[in-house]
């Protein structure tokens, strides 16, 4: 989970936006997540396909980039013909 606050030591994951399939471009909401102060939106920072989804709604996760799984996994395609996969 990415740290959104200050303060913040975890976040809930309150509702995906988005599904697994579905394509996502740099700055679509995937998700909400609540905090400690406030319930904010989690954006994409890339463009690709929504491959996996491993928290469900309602989870409480730390705030830690190294957690050890990740919250999302999408595909980014290039313009060379290559896909990668990026995880959120």
């Amino acid at each position: 989970m990415p740290k959104m606050s200050d303060t913040m030591t975890e976040g809930v994951l309150a509702k995906w936006h988005k599904k697994v399939g579905d394509q996502v471009k740099s700055g679509d909401v995937l998700a909400e997540v609540e905090t400690d102060k406030a319930t904010m939106d989690f954006e994409s920072f890339q463009d690709g396909t929504l491959l996996y989804i491993g928290v469900e709604e309602g989870k409480a996760v730390p705030v830690d980039p190294c957690h050890g799984y990740p919250h999302a996994i999408a595909e980014r395609y290039h313009d060379r013909g290559r896909n990668t996969k990026m995880e959120l």
